[in-house]
């Protein structure tokens, strides 16, 4: 049972409105969060993802290295027992390094595209095809912002939450059910949103911080 789900910003920076949407402005400028999500069990500490150290070509300002936000958060990074990776894109991968005694799960055509570069050497790795479970996690494909990027499923406080990696940038994308511009399969993208986008699900998204869609959440149901 999962009896605690933070998540550890390592600094922040700005996307380009025309990445959020289709149509948006190349001018316009759109803040972002780098995060992970540290979810701990009776015997175990799991990251989703693990954000990144350098993003070449992007500023990230206010940054830490993964390592010094979860000691910042008194958390030693030698007490991370596994790591579920959404996929292998720079800013949710490069982390890995400093988690050299964990056991890391990818999607294997993540792995094979680039994420096996990622990994330090004698790493103990595991691929999956379609899902994996782990600690009260399940790790499912989607394929729409990536070849093989996947959500991370799991209750928590009696309440189904999904951790989204990037198939969503920002709730904007949730609340309108439009995904990001440009995605690998747009067929898959909209699956997603039509699948996870309303109803119960509770959706923490990496580059926002997770608490704007919980207030949504709870104010749409009051019928605020």
């Amino acid at each position: 049972m999962i009896h605690s789900v933070r998540q550890m910003v390592t600094g922040c920076g700005t996307l380009p409105e025309s990445m959020l949407r289709e149509g948006g402005s190349p001018k316009a400028g759109f803040p972002i969060i780098f995060s992970f999500f540290l979810l701990e069990t009776d015997d175990r500490r799991i990251l989703v993802d693990t954000s990144c150290d350098t993003m070449p070509g992007m500023e990230i300002r206010n940054r830490r290295s993964p390592a010094e936000a979860l000691q910042e958060e008194k958390v030693s990074p030698d007490t991370i027992t596994d790591v579920l990776l959404t996929h292998a894109h720079h800013d949710h991968i490069e982390g890995v390094r400093f988690f050299p005694q964990a056991r890391f799960f990818i999607q294997e055509d993540e792995y094979a595209c680039g994420g096996r570069n990622y990994f330090p050497a004698g790493a103990d790795v595991t691929c999956f095809r379609q899902e994996y479970s782990l600690g009260g996690v399940q790790m499912k494909r989607i394929g729409g912002h990536s070849v093989g990027s996947s959500i991370a499923l799991f209750r928590y406080r009696n309440a189904p939450y999904l951790i989204a990696g990037d198939e969503c940038y920002a709730y904007e994308n949730i609340r309108e059910k439009q995904p990001p511009a440009n995605p690998y399969r747009l067929r898959e993208s909209l699956h997603f949103l039509e699948t996870y986008a309303a109803g119960e699900w509770r959706i923490l998204l990496s580059h926002q911080p997770g608490g704007s869609l919980l207030t949504e959440q709870k104010n749409k149901s009051e019928g605020r």
